[in-house]
């Protein structure tokens, strides 16, 4: 039986106000950033004026994840996210109004690069270290901020289909691009409103809550924590092992993981355009029909209290998204197989995208965790794209072999030395 479900209610209104509006408006970023995908590809350029465009602004977006991890050393994640925002609206919207298509989308790419890390900080400031005590947080926290995280996977998913398809209707309506950029802007100019709520609930919490006792169904922990303040050395080390751990999901996500690779699609006989389309709805729903059950699973674990670490989550994830990224690799002669492997990676990269950064969110206290953030980010991004880089030359399918065989080695791995690597984290975990 699930304890203490009756105290839900007793999480903080302006916790779940903070949390919602964050969610809301990851959902307009990626709607914005992804309503602006289609002009490229309808302007006619040749395929290496696009990858060389693509490339730039995937690079912007790297440096402007640096930045916000700067940033937010001094401010903080709220004020970092709105920044980051405002910057991005204003790339769009100058785009729109005639400035030129790399300065303007490049800006915004900066600005959503700043964005990104910081939702995953402001989870784990609300949900892992809501209070002054210097225990390193028990394993229910680290489920309640890899909850949040999974949500602002889901929240990234839906905008960008929305976006997507926004884009789409626009153009096809004859509104034109500028609209598709004033758009784009717009979102994230409302998007910008809704984390300086959030920034401001944020301020008034530390007002309201200096030296209060923690309060909460996730928050109380069952008994005193026995340990001391964590080391922020001993927790970088375990996110260096976690993400040695990870470099399998780093390497199928260049090549469109956990959506099904279309590179390879083009080889599975007797395909239509319908049937192609069918496979990738099929692995979109799997990827949120994912996350929702990992969110799910992670919330019930938070609210029972659970002293098992996440990370075993994280490890059957990883093994499901192996397995899949193998059918994929096998299946591009069947289609049945394919569609198996598009449905099963997309299931199991659900908990591997949301759980171990939240581990990055957590494992360091304070303005830093930003950074931090921002640091996996960057080396997940440089991993893909030196895979990418690789793929061009040995083809898709033997890197979706290398990612199922390491990923089956460090899904097991996590599952067998979850707890061990944990401790790296919270010291006073049990045997």
């Amino acid at each position: 039986m699930l304890r203490k479900f009756d105290t839900l209610p007793l999480v903080k209104p302006r916790t779940l106000a903070a949390l919602a509006l964050t969610l809301v408006a990851i959902g307009l970023s990626s709607a914005a950033v992804f309503s602006t995908f289609l002009e490229v590809s309808r302007r006619g350029e040749d395929s290496a004026a696009v990858a060389r465009f693509f490339m730039l602004r995937h690079g912007l977006g790297m440096l402007g994840l640096v930045a916000g991890g700067a940033v937010a050393l001094a401010r903080g994640p709220r004020v970092t996210a709105v920044l980051g925002a405002l910057v991005a609206a204003a790339g769009y919207l100058a785009t729109a109004a005639g400035a030129p298509l790399l300065a303007g989308v490049g800006a915004a790419a900066f600005g959503v690069g700043m964005l990104r890390p910081c939702p995953y900080v402001i989870g784990a400031e609300e949900l892992g270290w809501d209070d002054p005590r210097p225990a390193a947080p028990a394993p229910h926290r680290f489920a309640a901020v890899a909850a949040f995280a999974a949500a602002v996977g889901v929240a990234m998913n839906v905008g960008s289909e929305l976006g997507s398809r926004l884009a789409v209707s626009i153009v096809n309506h004859g509104g034109g691009f500028a609209l598709v950029y004033r758009s784009a802007g717009a979102l994230l100019a409302l998007s910008t409103a809704l984390l300086a709520a959030v920034a401001v609930l944020g301020r008034a919490a530390r007002g309201a809550t200096a030296g209060a006792p923690a309060a909460g169904p996730y928050r109380e922990a069952a008994q005193a924590p026995a340990a001391g303040a964590p080391s922020s050395g001993r927790a970088l080390r375990g996110l260096a092992v976690l993400f040695a751990l990870h470099v399998a999901y780093s390497i199928g996500s260049a090549f469109g993981l956990p959506l099904p690779p279309p590179s390879l699609l083009v080889d599975v006989p007797d395909l239509g355009m319908g049937d192609v389309e069918t496979l990738m709805t099929l692995g979109e729903v799997a990827v949120v029909g994912g996350s929702v059950v990992v969110f799910v699973i992670l919330l019930v674990a938070a609210l029972k209290r659970s002293t098992q670490p996440p990370l075993r989550l994280a490890g059957a994830g990883l093994v499901l998204f192996a397995a899949g990224a193998g059918l994929l690799a096998a299946g591009s002669s069947w289609a049945v197989l394919f569609a198996v492997g598009s449905v099963v990676v997309g299931a199991g990269g659900a908990a591997v995208s949301s759980v171990p950064i939240a581990y990055a969110a957590v494992g360091v206290r304070g303005r830093a965790a930003t950074l931090v953030v921002a640091a996996w980010s960057c080396a997940g991004y440089l991993v893909s794209t030196l895979s990418s880089a690789l793929g061009a030359v040995v083809g898709v399918r033997p890197l979706l072999i290398v990612t199922a065989v390491l990923g089956l080695g460090a899904g097991g791995g996590l599952l067998r030395y979850a707890k061990a690597l944990h401790r790296q984290f919270d010291p006073a975990l049990g045997p």
